[in-house]
């Protein structure tokens, strides 16, 4: 009961000073100096209490920061990369263009009948060197018919289905064409050489005028492809004297492993297919 007494004592004596103190507070400044003071003295034991909480919210800022930063990355990473195709996209759009372009003023140029066909395939192995044309017996395409693009002679068709063609390259190893040199009119046969990419042109006397740098053309022999059009350019000429033939090297003009489009040419009046076999291997330039 004592215990009881006291503490209902103590809490109306508090309430009586606490209330004292706010009616004095309320009615004047006398306690405004020692408030700052108790203020000024619990502050830095205000501070070290908010020290978990500006921590806590310190690191969810940064962590929300870096949340949006690699977000932020994310979608400019997106944007290049979709930016860089488009721009692939359109220098692809752009060199086709020209590619055509190029290949229209070609076909101004030749006589014959020419029809523009498409790449769908192409196969290089050392064994073989042949593309597949989206151009076929429904466009009249024949075995044998001459295959150009603006630069030069990329083959010959050898193969056709009703909607594809396959070409014989001329870096072939088994194929030839008749050739000439545009500067002096000297006859040779171009062959393929397969891996090499390159032609070689056999046969060729040491006294005859053959130099690098010298164009050959299609001679027209054999009928199979139309004179005058562009082969290859001469890499090198290899003078022995112990042997009775030079050894001749040279380049075609046609880029037959980076193109998109290639001319078929209907070349001579009524040509077919039978048209070729009163003459050698050599001169139709069929494979060999």
């Amino acid at each position: 009961m004592k215990n009881a007494s006291k503490l209902k004592f103590r809490f109306f004596a508090f309430t009586v000073i606490v209330l004292g103190l706010m009616i004095v507070d309320y009615h004047s400044s006398y306690l405004h100096s020692l408030r700052s003071m108790l203020y000024s003295g619990t502050k830095p034991l205000v501070n070290v209490a908010e020290i978990p909480t500006n921590v806590a919210y310190w690191v969810q800022v940064v962590l929300q920061d870096r949340k949006l930063l690699n977000e932020r990355n994310q979608e400019v990473e997106a944007e290049n990369a979709r930016l860089r195709r488009k721009v692939i996209e359109l220098e692809d759009k752009a060199l086709h263009g020209q590619w055509i372009s190029e290949l229209l003023n070609s076909k101004e140029k030749l006589n014959e009948e020419v029809l523009l066909a498409k790449l769908t395939s192409i196969d290089l192995n050392p064994l073989t060197h042949k593309i597949v044309v989206n151009r076929g017996n429904n466009e009249d395409v024949f075995i044998g018919q001459p295959v150009v693009d603006y630069r030069g002679v990329i083959g010959q068709v050898t193969d056709t289905t009703s909607h594809n063609s396959a070409v014989t390259l001329l870096t072939d190893p088994n194929h030839s064409i008749p050739v000439r040199i545009r500067r002096n009119g000297l006859l040779a046969v171009a062959n393929g050489l397969g891996g090499s990419h390159m032609l070689s042109v056999p046969n060729i006397p040491q006294n005859q005028d053959i130099q690098v740098g010298d164009v050959l053309i299609t001679s027209g022999l054999g009928r199979r492809f139309p004179s005058g059009y562009p082969v290859a350019t001469i890499t090198s000429v290899t003078r022995d004297k112990n042997a009775p033939f030079l050894e001749v090297k040279a380049t075609p003009l046609a880029k037959i492993d980076r193109g998109y489009d290639v001319l078929l040419v209907w070349y001579g009046e009524g040509y077919n297919s039978e048209i070729n076999t009163e003459y050698s291997m050599n001169d139709t330039g069929a494979q060999r």
